[in-house]
């Protein structure tokens, strides 16, 4: 008779062969012999030959090799209801009869796999081959065979173990992939169609890795000669010395993670103390930190400026993407998100933009904003995998409310993560290098969570731009935020920050993003005027002076204190907006003598500031630029500049006013200082900015250009500004 494979561990018993040769009885799986089992035989054999009792209750070899893997791998096993016997053959067998299936590690040499059936025919084990325990560490199966595994790794009920092993264990774990897999996913419905209806759902899934522990030889096992040498001469692998590197990350976990907790302190710390941490992280850290970073620092390390520190660590970080070296997905997600706090350039390839995409795309691949799969995490990672989530559903209200964003990439309506609590910030005992996390910080990040699910609302209230929205809404939405900076812890209040004594920056970050809501809120309400009532349009008009007076208070309270450059960078993008606004009202008609001079003080005064934060960031800098030449050109600088026609900002007679600026000749004329004279009737001789073409040169921003007012680098500053219509 011809031999053919049985597919009994397939289709369940009987095989089809046995069907069609009528042996229904006699179908029974046999194990493949291996070279063990030969040699167990001839063992046999010399006993049975020698008159020696033959051994009883023999087990089953692959019985043996099960046990014998289980002292070396410890695999974990589950036991899945069977759905895999014909329904015709499933009425006659014990309906306890189980599929179990049994995994353990194997190395890429070793990847045979065979199936056996225990002695009494009750379950079925698919096992694989063991490793040698003298030879290299456990790794899982190829990319082709990753679609089994998955199916296995969902009818598991062990934890995920997110964070690679450090270096102190003798072998690096194998590269695991995370995946959350939903209902409709095809594997998903296999899965509940062979017996797991509680199956899980975020699957871990291990793929052949370095076998190296330390993060250089990992991160570059991949490379060839010619990809390492360049990354060798770009020094993507010279870290700071570890001097350096301990007062870097004690300036994060100081001044950065207050407000991106997106790291465990204690695994970060404890992973560069062995060697193991990733490279892309550590500089992703560097890259938001340095700002905050003393210039003895700076020069330990090898900088002239902030600048030239921040665009070094970021370049070397891409590097280290864009050669896939970081396969960890957790620190890929962290590292993603660090990146995109800071504006670095305006390319459109690999901006803060495209990072906050690719840390969303990894978070919810790994299904972080869904609540069912907090409890497949170990209890350290699942909190700060929370803290990650709650991080990127700010940054993406923020990121729409500064204008960097058109559309959300989050949808409410797909969340159901848990909110943060106190408890998702409970750390190993403190030590000198991780002190205790103070309580407002805590509440700090906790009520900003809560404002920017307000800011949600306002988002879905006021972007439909077609429509008026209904004033009872508007007033619902306005007393919302409103019973929210009531309702904020004592330490965060705003008498606490206005009228006390403490000089905490968290109460002024807290209180300027809830401020700058409602300016923002109020004056994209008031664009629907005309379909407002007068009594309806005084009041939101009211409520946006309101809102800036507080916005500005808080913030000139920060500058006059100091602390304000120790805030997060978010804090310069609201000052730009708080910036525009008081120019769009101050050059309004209907703005009052006495509003114009308090605006045209607060206006001056956040200029200042951004002059002197400019040389920590980037985007104070451009800011200043754009704002000084705007507050020249309409007179709101507190030193007018003396221009005439043939002279230029610094040359004789001339003054270059606040910002400094060298205007260029063509636009000389056009100037009138002092067109906000205090005596003059009319609202303002600024209107032409509205319309260049009336009070500028057509070529007034190529002539800026051309005067070097703006650098090439900063010319984008206008695209995402959109000077024409701000105002």
């Amino acid at each position: 008779e011809r031999k053919v494979r049985c597919d009994l561990a397939l289709s369940g018993t009987p095989c089809t062969r046995c069907v069609n040769k009528d042996r229904v009885a006699q179908c029974v799986l046999v194990s493949r012999p291996t070279p063990n089992d030969t040699a167990r035989r001839k063992r046999s054999a010399a006993q049975n030959n020698s008159d020696e009792p033959p051994r009883k209750n023999a087990r089953n070899p692959a019985l043996d090799r099960s046990e014998s893997s289980s002292t070396t791998t410890n695999p974990v096993t589950e036991t899945i209801p069977s759905a895999l016997l014909d329904a015709e053959q499933a009425n006659t067998h014990n309906r306890s009869r189980s599929v179990r299936l049994t995994y353990s590690g194997i190395s890429p040499a070793s990847s045979r796999q065979h199936s056996s059936l225990s002695q009494d025919g009750s379950t079925i084990e698919l096992l694989q081959d063991e490793t040698d325990p003298s030879g290299p560490a456990p790794y899982a199966m190829s990319e082709d065979d990753a679609h089994l595994q998955t199916l296995y790794r969902m009818s598991q009920s062990d934890t995920a173990h997110l964070t690679p092993e450090t270096a102190r264990t003798a072998h690096q774990p194998p590269r695991r992939i995370f995946q959350y897999y939903g209902d409709f996913n095809a594997l998903s419905l296999l899965g509940e169609a062979i017996g797991c209806p509680n199956r899980r759902r975020l699957v871990q899934v291990e793929l052949d890795g370095p076998q190296s522990a330390l993060a250089k030889q990992r991160e570059l096992s991949r490379l060839d000669e010619i990809d390492q040498a360049y990354l060798a001469a770009r020094n993507v692998h010279d870290l700071p010395d570890n001097e350096t590197c301990d007062t870097m990350l004690n300036l994060f976990f100081k001044h950065v993670f207050p407000y991106t907790p997106v790291v465990d302190r204690c695994q970060l710390v404890a992973d560069r103390q062995a060697g193991n941490c990733s490279t892309f992280l550590l500089y992703a850290i560097f890259s938001i930190t340095v700002p905050y970073s003393k210039p003895m620092t700076l020069h330990d390390m090898g900088f002239d400026s902030v600048t030239h520190a921040q665009r070094t660590f970021f370049s070397r970080a891409r590097l280290l993407f864009d050669f896939g070296c970081e396969e960890n997905q957790l620190s890929l997600l962290q590292g993603s998100f660090l990146l995109s706090s800071f504006q670095n350039s305006f390319a459109p390839d690999k901006d803060f933009r495209f990072w906050l995409n690719q840390a969303m795309h990894i978070a919810t691949l790994m299904g972080l904003h869904r609540r069912n799969v907090e409890y497949e995490l170990q209890p350290s990672v699942q909190r700060v995998c929370r803290r990650i989530w709650w991080l990127l559903y700010q940054r993406d209200i923020m990121f729409m409310l500064a204008g960097f964003e058109n559309v959300r990439h989050i949808n409410d309506e797909e969340v159901d993560s848990r909110p943060v609590c106190h408890a998702d910030w409970l750390e190993t005992p403190p030590t000198a290098m991780l002190p205790v996390i103070p309580d407002i910080e805590i509440e700090f990040f906790i009520e900003n969570c809560k404002l920017t699910k307000l800011g949600a609302q306002c988002l879905r209230l006021s972007l439909n731009t077609d429509v008026a929205p209904s004033m009872v809404n508007v007033r619902e939405i306005g007393q919302a935020i409103v019973t929210w900076r009531t309702n904020l812890p004592p330490g965060l209040r705003a008498e606490g920050s206005l009228y006390g004594n403490s000089t905490d920056i968290w109460q002024s970050v807290i209180l300027t993003f809830g401020f700058r809501l409602e300016c923002l809120f109020y004056r994209t309400i008031r664009r629907f005027s005309s379909s407002l009532s007068p009594s309806d349009l005084e009041w939101v008009n009211q409520r946006l002076l309101g809102a800036m007076f507080d916005l500005s208070t808080v913030l000139r309270r920060a500058m006059a204190l100091d602390i304000l450059s120790t805030g997060p960078p978010s804090l310069i993008v609201c000052t730009t907006q708080l910036l525009a606004l008081q120019i769009d009202t101050v050059l309004s008609p209907q703005c009052s003598r006495g509003t114009r001079h308090a605006l045209k003080a607060d206006i001056n005064a956040m200029l200042a500031h951004l002059e002197d934060v400019k040389d920590c960031w980037l985007n104070a800098k451009w800011a200043s630029r754009v704002f000084g030449w705007v507050v020249s050109r309409t007179g709101l600088s507190l030193r007018e500049p003396e221009i005439s026609r043939g002279s230029t900002a610094n040359g004789p007679g001339g003054n270059s006013g606040h910002s400094s600026l060298n205007l260029p000749e063509g636009m000389v004329q056009q100037l009138q200082p002092g067109c906000l004279n205090d005596n003059s009737d009319k609202s303002y001789q600024g209107n032409a900015l509205l319309d260049p073409s009336e009070g500028l040169p057509e070529t007034w921003f190529q002539d800026m250009i051309n005067s070097g007012i703006l650098e090439e680098q900063d010319q984008g500053i206008y695209d995402i500004m959109n000077l024409r219509m701000a105002f």
